[in-house]
């Protein structure tokens, strides 16, 4: 009798332990895949294309043909990740006066950039995939002659195309040299960098079943220029500082 008892109670204990090691292996293996499916979730990078543009003087020509030259950011996936789908890229900006009072007027909300190469050829797709350790550049800000960046905002040609200029009294826009990419443009000062005021500027990266990831940026621009058609020309540089990884898409402005 008591042998009985002893076996029923030894094959109860051994049900129980087989129950709680059946648990823990199926505990571990949906541990183990969430912890190799996050590893090899898609992480993306962002920064701009060419620094030295970015931070460096550059020359554009008042000639017969003015071009708007670009300054670009490059997204980046990392090696040994999964693909990233529908990655996109949406610029918040806002400007104040440089006076000390601290106050922001934002201009942009959540406005999604057009890639590089799409945007080139006429096109305004803002949503792109990137395989591991592959980086694509997107269109950030161009800049150029007053006339001509205004004829861009106007919605009168596209930021990619070569144009030509028309009377010198027609320049009458000499503080806006270069403009947010982020169509469509509505004519309205809503896109510019003037010389005169200082911008701050929140570039969240997101993509498909990815936490969005927030950049912050404060950027200032310093330009020269000739206004006469026959002989103009002129330098351009964007003062910046940051381009840094925030806390959270929803945490205050890092800089």
């Amino acid at each position: 009798m008591l042998a009985s008892g002893f076996t029923n109670s030894l094959g109860a204990w051994a049900t129980a332990v087989a129950a709680v090691g059946t648990l823990a292996a199926v505990a571990i293996a949906l541990y183990r895949d969430s912890w190799r499916a996050a590893r090899r979730r898609p992480h993306l990078d962002l920064s701009f294309a060419e620094p030295r543009r970015a931070s460096s003087p550059a020359g554009f020509s008042g000639g017969i043909q003015g071009y708007l030259s670009p300054v670009r950011l490059r997204v980046t996936n990392a090696p040994g990740r999964d693909t990233a789908r529908d990655v996109e890229v949406l610029l918040s900006a806002w400007w104040d006066g440089k006076q000390p009072s601290g106050r922001w007027y934002q201009t942009l909300d959540n406005r999604p950039l057009p890639w590089a190469d799409e945007y080139e050829t006429g096109l305004d797709i803002t949503r792109a995939t990137l395989a591991p350790g592959v980086g694509r550049q997107m269109e950030f800000l161009r800049f150029g002659r007053p006339h001509d960046v205004q004829r861009v905002l106007a919605g009168k040609v596209r930021a990619k195309d070569f144009i030509t200029p028309v009377t010198p009294g027609e320049y009458s826009y000499a503080s806006r040299w270069a403009f947010f990419v982020a169509p469509p443009f509505d004519g309205t000062t809503a896109h510019t960098l003037e010389s005169h005021l200082r911008y701050r500027v929140r570039l969240l990266v997101t993509a498909r079943d990815v936490d969005a990831v927030a950049y912050d940026a404060v950027l200032e621009v310093a330009a020269t220029w000739n206004p006469d058609p026959a002989s103009g020309d002129g330098s351009f540089k964007l003062r910046w500082r940051g381009l840094s990884r925030a806390a959270s898409p929803t945490a205050p402005f890092s800089l």
